[in-house]
């Protein structure tokens, strides 16, 4: 069983004030579907009564495609000139009911212009779904669908929209399927703004089924680099998504003052895993690689760390598993 994962560095070096990335890093938002207060370290909006949910992947969101929607803080995208978004999740088969959800909606709900970018399926009466990528510029809009590009529901799925060079590129499970040319002048998007998840932002068209975990990253990537692709078993076009979580990471003290120590349990094997602790605008002030064992601690110095929240995150290649850490001097 093979699973690929790539994690990129995603900030430049703390000393650095500069707004430009160095050539070996990309910014990225990963989003873990694991809380209706804080995703990605953003503040939430919850309409409806979407439900924590435990999955075979781990936490998720059920959505149950009646009126069920989040609005997070934050618009992913920002300045980006070329994009990936990814998304993993499991839609339900809710034909003739949500016949037409928006799954992902990034834009400014007060921009004039209305620019933005959504993830929509169509759910056609066999029950069976297909991708609609739209993309609304200061100029021009592109829809990308076709109803014959068809894929089962009841099932973890993984769709993907690319931009680069004024290209738009559609992918199911790692497969490209659309493309289309959509300019822009100025703006793609306004660089503030939200992201709304199982709906439009305008409160219609909602979304039946799971959502685990949604990427964006400022490049648009290739599909090997696409998040938890499974492939030995299944062919090149239908993939499986598998995520294996540790059960427990412990912090201790939290708050925390000079010095934190950090605990893993449910680690099977021996594994190098990444540290990372940033602040919720997704700044690195600490990145370092440790080989784990099971209830190996990791002391971690915060003397240096300003006041204020944290989120302290493991990632390997069958790991990601955030903690909310709070310093206090």
């Amino acid at each position: 069983m093979r699973l690929l994962i790539i994690f990129i560095l995603f900030a430049p070096p703390i000393a650095s004030s500069t707004s430009l990335f160095a050539s070996d890093t990309i910014y990225y938002e990963l989003w873990d579907m694991n809380s209706l207060e804080l995703i990605g370290g953003h503040e939430v909006t919850v309409l409806g009564d979407p439900q924590m949910v435990n999955t075979d992947i781990g936490d998720a969101i059920k959505f149950d495609g009646d009126m069920d929607q989040l609005l997070v803080d934050f618009n992913p995208i920002r300045d980006a000139i070329a994009f990936t978004i990814e998304l993993v999740f499991k839609p339900d088969a809710s034909y003739p009911d949500n016949p037409d959800p928006r799954v992902v909606h990034i834009q400014d709900p007060n921009d004039p212009d209305e620019k933005r970018v959504m993830m929509e399926l169509r759910i056609d009466k066999n029950n069976e779904c297909y991708m609609d990528g739209f993309m609304k510029t200061d100029i021009e809009n592109l829809t990308l669908m076709d109803e014959s590009l068809v894929h089962p529901t009841e099932t973890w799925q993984h769709i993907a929209i690319t931009y680069n060079a004024n290209i738009l590129t559609t992918y199911f499970n790692g497969a490209k399927e659309l493309y289309g040319e959509v300019n822009h002048s100025i703006k793609i998007v306004n660089t503030l703004g939200k992201t709304s998840l199982g709906a439009r932002m305008n409160e219609k068209k909602y979304f039946a089924g799971v959502i685990k975990t949604l990427k964006i990253t400022h490049a648009a990537l290739e599909p090997k680099d696409f998040i938890f692709i499974h492939e030995d078993t299944v062919s090149s076009t239908d993939h499986t998504f598998l995520m294996q979580e540790v059960k427990e990471v412990r912090i201790s003290p939290n708050p925390v003052n000079q010095e934190l120590k950090l605990k893993m349990f449910g680690i099977k094997n021996r594994r190098c895993v990444e540290v990372k602790i940033s602040d919720s605008s997704g700044k690195i002030f600490y990145s370092h690689k440790s080989y784990f064992e099971q209830q190996d601690t990791i002391t971690i110095d915060t003397s240096e760390f300003q006041d204020g929240v944290y989120w302290v995150s493991l990632q390997s290649d069958q790991l990601h598993k955030s903690v909310r850490m709070i310093v206090l001097h």
